[in-house]
């Protein structure tokens, strides 16, 4: 496919509306740019010194992202814009790469949220909102996430990572900030954003290495990141046998160790539960859901050993048996199964007792 076909330049995108920024881009709305076959999208541009930092990569890197979208049937493409907001587009001005175009992130992906102030204000409902306690959503304004929704949103999580996986894509940066969710409807829904820094197995990212956000690395990056360090103290990082690019080296088994990670502290939340990497609570409350192989491979994703962690595939089937979405039917009083006899407001006692 030619570059040219996935490529468009920044003159041809007409007037452009503020929507927001961040630390390496600002985002534009597109109100009179649209693509075929595709989602209303925005413009996300680089700023000087993410285009500086990403130098002759970034290119190559954008282009890989945007050709294996374009490569996918019609159908599959639908599917997979409906789960990532994908680059689908990389986008010139006259000196070179300056942006890319992707999706526009759903409104129902959004929540107005209520600062400490008490100032409401809209914005994207991410996962990380999920990993506190209920009390502190309320005076965010976040409805209450069941038991129930909870299973549904980390059933949706793996999922969408496996998906990924099975594309030879690396997502890299991992975190709870890097999905959104919605808990209205028949089951929840996850949407993976800004996944720019992804890349194809055995290519170089946009930016060369993917960077992990803190709390999110894996045992690799963090022992090779100490292994650099005591280099550095010693002098002599020239002869260490762990590379500067090992702290940001990222591949399935660093995705599925962070998948881990989010479906953990999906699930088990409260204060503190953020930076959570005690998978035990987690891990019971799969078994009670799924059985004892999915509670098997959630434990086995935060290895310490790469080659231990199963695939976002095996993690994501595992998950597959229905989950009681409704309470049980209420018993009433008196009613007798065994030894045992069901007393309101009490629940199931000895008979006798």
């Amino acid at each position: 496919m030619s570059s040219d076909a996935a490529t468009v330049h920044r003159a041809d995108l007409g007037p452009l509306e503020y929507l927001g920024k961040g630390g390496t881009a600002v985002i534009y709305r597109l109100p009179r740019f649209s693509l075929p076959d595709t989602p209303p999208v925005v413009f996300k541009e680089y700023n000087a010194k993410t285009r500086k930092f990403g130098g002759h990569a970034l290119r190559t890197g954008l282009l890989s992202l945007v050709q294996q979208r374009l490569r996918m049937a019609t159908d599959e493409r639908a599917r997979w814009d409906e789960r990532i907001t994908w680059a689908v587009r990389v986008v010139d001005d006259d000196y070179g790469v300056c942006g890319i175009l992707l999706p526009l992130i759903p409104d129902h992906f959004f929540q107005d949220l209520r600062g400490r102030t008490g100032t409401v204000s809209r914005g994207p409902r991410e996962v990380d909102l999920l990993f506190g306690a209920t009390a502190d959503m309320a005076r965010l304004g976040l409805p209450e996430a069941t038991p129930v929704q909870r299973l549904g949103v980390a059933v949706q999580i793996a999922k969408v990572c496996a998906r990924v996986h099975e594309q030879k894509l690396v997502l890299g940066d991992i975190s709870g900030r890097n999905m959104v969710y919605d808990l209205d409807g028949p089951r929840p829904r996850v949407m993976v954003v800004d996944a720019d820094g992804a890349r194809l197995e055995g290519s170089q990212g946009a930016f060369g290495g993917q960077p992990h956000t803190p709390h999110w690395e894996p045992p690799e990056a963090l022992l090779a990141a100490a292994r650099l360090r005591a280099a550095r103290r010693a002098g002599t990082v020239q002869s260490v046998t762990t590379p500067l690019n090992q702290t940001m080296m990222q591949n399935r088994a660093t995705d599925v160790y962070k998948l881990g990670l989010m479906l953990v502290r999906v699930v088990d939340h409260g204060r503190g539960r953020s930076v959570n990497r005690k998978p035990k609570v987690a891990v019971d409350i799969f078994r009670t859901a799924w059985g004892a192989n999915a509670a098997d491979l959630l434990e086995r994703s935060l290895s310490d050993r790469p080659a231990d962690r199963p695939t976002a595939r095996a993690l994501y089937e595992s998950m597959h048996r229905t989950v009681r979405t409704t309470p049980p039917p209420a018993l009433p009083p008196g009613t007798k199964v065994g030894g045992f006899v069901f007393r309101d407001g009490v629940g199931w006692v000895r008979h006798g007792a």
